[in-house]
């Protein structure tokens, strides 16, 4: 006898909004948070004191899933970074993707 699969997609939805989802995102987003610190130049220590996170759990292109955001507020300090040849974002990605 086969079994169907039928997706409970307001369920699936409640989970990836969920308060446990956002604390699992949140703890994935401050390791990047720390790590973008610990890697960010220091010229003025406008760009590295500008790291921030933040979270959500209406994240995500339609707003329905936990998501935390790793944001650096110093713009100018975050294209100098890129043009130096530093590019802390393209690490922190690359850092990311990497872990296990």
């Amino acid at each position: 006898m086969a079994t169907r699969y039928e997706p409970d997609y307001e369920g699936i939805g409640r989970l990836m909004r969920s308060d446990e989802m956002v604390q699992l995102v949140a703890a994935t987003g401050q390791r990047a948070l720390e790590y973008a610190e610990e890697i960010s130049p220091v010229r003025t220590g406008r760009y590295r004191a500008g790291w921030r996170m933040e979270t959500s759990s209406a994240g995500g292109p339609s707003h329905d899933r936990a998501e935390a955001r790793v944001i650096n507020d110093a713009v100018d300090e975050v294209l100098a970074d890129v043009v130096d040849g530093y590019d802390v974002p393209s690490r922190l990605l690359s850092y990311l993707g990497d872990e296990k």
